[in-house]
């Protein structure tokens, strides 16, 4: 009711959008997939206007980023309803001003590649742009507050996500790897950090220490275990995988990643 006697009064805009996106997430969890894609596209809406009336509010382009992130990983195909307001008003890159934020010039740059234009396919065009819309939503929290591992990990995984729909994907995820690496640089002992590092790196041998890393630091992430029996799985290191998908399975009975990999590794 607030928020529409006063439609542009950011601190209502604000508070409707993240009451939308929790109950979006709230949805989904329950698996009410397309409520949950409608309160988003409402959800993003809000919090557009909100940036666009007030650019340096860091609050609101967190929840626009996880809004737009959310969207893109619940909609599988059709993405035009946030490309759509995107389109017609585009999410606005970080300026010279925002970017001189972030102390020095090799993570300044590091930021400039995550949000650069892609190369998606035709059919990816929309889907791409509200990824790379997260992205720049991220890279205005960076620069708002360089010194948030958070911020920086959000990037990378979004970053992430986008390089398998783009033709410069390789140089993608080597820039999701180097965002993740300056969120653990400021933060080494968050085993979230790690997680997610041991999830997008190529290379096997860093993925492995990367995930144990996180274990090691908390041995009840049912994610870190799951991620950790897929990668032994993807080696046809079978025992190994047993191991990480059943202690995976303790922790989550109903998480269906670990299920999956102990038939899989049964097979």
């Amino acid at each position: 009711a607030l928020h529409a006697l006063r439609p542009n009064w950011v601190p209502a805009i604000l508070g409707f959008g993240e009451s939308l996106l929790r109950r979006a997430c709230e949805e989904y969890a329950s698996g009410w997939l397309r409520q949950s894609t409608d309160t988003l596209v409402s959800s993003v809406k809000l919090l557009h206007n909100c940036v666009t009336i007030q650019p340096q509010l860091v609050a609101a382009w967190k929840m626009l980023g996880d809004a737009l992130s959310r969207f893109a990983a619940a909609s599988p195909g059709d993405c035009q309803p946030v490309w759509s307001i995107l389109s017609a008003s585009s999410v606005s890159d970080p300026g010279e001003n925002e970017l001189s934020n972030v102390a020095d010039a090799s993570s300044r740059q590091l930021v400039a590649a995550a949000i650069a234009a892609g190369s998606p396919s035709t059919e990816a065009v929309a889907k791409v742009g509200v990824m790379r819309a997260a992205a720049v939503a991220y890279a205005w929290v960076v620069c708002g507050d360089s010194a948030s591992p958070a911020a920086w990990h959000d990037l990378g995984v979004s970053v992430h996500e986008r390089s398998h729909l783009d033709a410069n994907g390789t140089r993608l995820s080597a820039t999701a790897v180097a965002l993740l690496s300056a969120a653990i640089r400021l933060d080494p002992v968050n085993p979230v950090l790690w997680s997610s590092l041991g999830t997008v790196h190529k290379d096997p041998r860093v993925s492995q220490h990367a995930l144990i890393r996180s274990i090691q630091l908390d041995d009840k992430q049912a994610f870190a275990w799951e991620s950790l029996g897929a990668l032994y799985l993807r080696y046809r290191q079978t025992d190994l995988a047993h191991q990480a998908f059943s202690e995976a399975k303790r922790l989550d009975p109903d998480s269906p990643a670990s299920w999956t990999g102990l038939r899989r590794r049964r097979a």
